[in-house]
């Protein structure tokens, strides 16, 4: 490997990865970009990754161009980024993302350059106890594979400014978890102006885009704060499955809420407070059960789709259910192919190794008696952190359009494009020979 000592190579003489102080000097041809802090983590405590579905997006695309272009041929291209520990995780994941996205590695090859450097620090969860439990850079990158091969993220169609719009709380705060199946949001809000003054979404906002994008029901997990009504009288169905904030489901809740998925004929909308930990975790023993999706795996990538997910105690419950859940999918699966002859789907998995950290003290007790008022710290965290302003600007109801969803197949490719002026501030170290034949070159986006 030509190039720094303590750098990685991604593509032979052309890509690499360097963690360090500062960027290698008197480099020959190399041109360096870093992204620490462009593409930042909002927390909600003292969680800081992984970076979302849509900075991901960013990157991957905006780096195959860079790599593509022709004028940096001669150049040899370097991501750096420093030493601060969550830093170099969130880089380290995007550029393995970048090897499954665009060079089509599977995720254990994506990992395996940076399996000999010095540990990366875990991703912790959203919530404000100490939990042991950390979701590795591995995780989220086996979590994205699968949700790739399973058809739920595709380069070519996601619409990253559908997604960054959407995301926020005064416009809607939801996401598709299972593209057609489980969309995450926030719980309605009675009025449209809720009592710290920010512009939130009600039943009848959500109703005419959830009709658009084929929901069919909501189910509630928290407490009572709007009427059902306002969305059963709108030919959308209602259950109410309501569970401690920050604990665990029942058996009779898991069951029930598996039974109303597998009946209703389109998307399930799934809400607790926040649509973060309670909504998670139901949804993830979902694709536990029919997608045989490894609990670990799941909770990297639904924290790619909605950061913040699955918290505490709710970790170690998905891992410590998986065989069980896989065993009620095989079931599942046994009985349709029986009855059609067709195997649906290939259940053997390679990676069935689970990570069982002991609770905490603190986890066993909040998994038992939940945690009042996490649910409302999680909300006022997102608040702050998308400085939503009193006046926040509403999209009225008729121009939300079908196109205009997070997920979407739009054709509207200049709208996708649109996305990604975030990188237009991206600062850039280089160092080479001649840096006036580069000065002049059109740079990438996040090079500018």
């Amino acid at each position: 490997m030509s190039g720094p000592n303590n750098a990685i190579e991604i593509i032979p003489n052309k890509l690499y990865w360097i963690s360090d102080r500062a960027p290698p000097r008197n480099q020959p041809n190399s041109y360096y970009f870093c992204i620490d802090n462009e593409l930042v983590y909002q927390p909600f405590y003292l969680d800081f990754g992984p970076l979302n579905i849509g900075m991901t997006y960013k990157f991957c695309t905006e780096l195959e161009r860079l790599t593509r272009n022709p004028s940096y041929s001669a150049y040899k291209i370097y991501h750096f980024t420093s030493l601060l520990p969550n830093k170099r995780a969130n880089a380290a994941y995007l550029m393995g993302a970048f090897q499954i996205l665009v060079l089509n590695k599977t995720a254990d090859e994506a990992w395996q350059p940076f399996a000999s450097l010095p540990p990366f620090e875990g991703f912790r969860d959203a919530g404000g106890t100490n939990c042991p439990y950390r979701c590795s850079i591995l995780n989220c990158l086996r979590g994205l594979e699968k949700a790739i091969k399973l058809g739920w993220f595709d380069m070519a169609t996601f619409n990253v400014k559908d997604y960054e719009f959407y995301e926020k709380v005064e416009n809607g705060d939801w996401n598709w978890i299972i593209p057609g199946k489980m969309l995450a949001f926030a719980c309605p809000s009675p009025t449209q102006i809720d009592q710290q003054g920010f512009r939130v979404w009600t039943p009848e906002d959500y109703v005419p885009l959830f009709k658009q994008i084929g929901i069919t029901a909501v189910v509630r997990l928290n407490n009572k704060t709007y009427e059902a009504e306002r969305f059963t009288r709108n030919g959308i169905r209602h259950y109410d499955l309501y569970f401690l904030d920050g604990s665990v489901p029942s058996n009779e809740i898991l069951t029930e809420f598996l039974r109303i998925a597998e009946r209703e004929p389109g998307g399930l909308a799934v809400h607790c407070k926040a649509g973060l930990g309670r909504t998670g975790t139901l949804i993830g023993i979902y694709a536990m059960k029919h997608f045989r999706f490894r609990a670990e795996d799941f909770i990297g990538y639904i924290r790619l789709c909605r950061p913040g997910s699955v918290l505490g105690p709710q970790q170690q419950f998905l891992c410590d259910m998986q065989d069980r859940v896989f065993s009620w999918g095989d079931e599942l699966r046994n009985e349709n192919e029986l009855a059609t002859g067709i195997s649906k789907l290939n259940v053997r998995d390679s990676n069935n190794e689970e990570q069982k950290t002991p609770m905490s003290p603190e986890d066993k007790f909040i998994m038992m008696h939940g945690d009042k008022g996490q649910a409302e710290r999680l909300v006022n965290a997102k608040k702050s952190n998308q400085n939503s302003p009193v006046t926040s600007p509403f999209v009225p109801k008729e121009k939300v359009s079908a196109q205009n969803r997070a997920n979407s197949t739009s054709p509207d490719t200049k709208k996708v494009k649109a996305g990604l002026s975030i990188f237009d501030k991206s600062p850039v170290r280089h160092t080479t020979p001649n840096s006036t034949r580069i000065s002049n070159v059109k740079k990438p986006g996040f090079l500018r």
